[in-house]
């Protein structure tokens, strides 16, 4: 594969700035448009599907990321950043796991469980860890380079901020999957699954967010 030059490095990281950004506009535009319907502190986002025009809407909104992600990894090759395998492995898997929750709609009830509802958690549950893993992976392979320590000290920060806030939803998943199991009363409200889950998903897009500008500075 020839090697991208610098110029389109800094196409693909803008675009994957782009993407994001549309992913966003279109997740508030939905926040906005369906509020009456969906809480935001309450309802995850996946909770969109059920309204109209929230299918389409949602789906729009995770291809955006999808390709977000996409382009901001381009752009990492061009420079030729060094990423052990571990770090495409769970970036791919950050990727499918956005996929098989747009294919996968989620149980429309807390009580229900479908077959779709529980790929959809699987797959939740594995982008929202895998790509703080990949960032914090990607960081520690960065932080031996002088070029790149500073960024890899960033980087960090926003991977454990996403394991963090990945995990506090966990949790709340576990007491709403199983209230039964002893010691769940402790966990954090179900109540508030929806902010706790917009948290862990803003911590993603800063981590995003962080890697694109400082590819297209590098770039530059």
């Amino acid at each position: 594969m020839p090697p991208i030059p610098p110029s389109a490095t800094v196409t693909l990281a803008r675009a994957s700035v782009a993407l994001l950004t549309g992913s966003l506009l279109v997740s508030a535009y939905m926040t906005v448009a369906l509020r009456s319907s969906v809480d935001p502190v309450a309802n995850v986002v996946s909770d969109y599907v059920f309204y109209r025009p929230g299918g389409s809407l949602f789906v729009l909104a995770v291809l955006l990321l999808v390709l977000s992600g996409a382009a901001l990894l381009a752009g990492m090759t061009g420079l030729g950043i060094p990423r052990p395998r571990s770090v495409l492995a769970f970036f791919g898997l950050w990727q499918a796991g956005l996929l098989l929750c747009a294919v996968f709609p989620t149980n429309r009830t807390a009580g229900s469980s479908t077959l779709p509802g529980e790929i959809h958690r699987l797959a939740g549950a594995t982008f929202l860890t895998s790509l703080p893993i990949a960032g914090w992976k990607l960081a520690t392979a960065l932080r031996s380079d002088p070029h790149w320590g500073v960024v890899a000290g960033r980087i960090r920060r926003y991977a454990g901020l996403g394991m963090l806030t990945a995990a506090v939803f966990g949790v709340c998943q576990l007491r709403l999957i199983a209230p039964g199991l002893p010691g769940t009363s402790l966990l954090p409200n179900s109540a508030i699954q929806g902010l706790l889950e917009r948290f862990a998903l803003g911590a993603e897009v800063a981590l995003l967010l962080a890697l694109a500008v400082s590819v297209a500075r590098a770039a530059r």
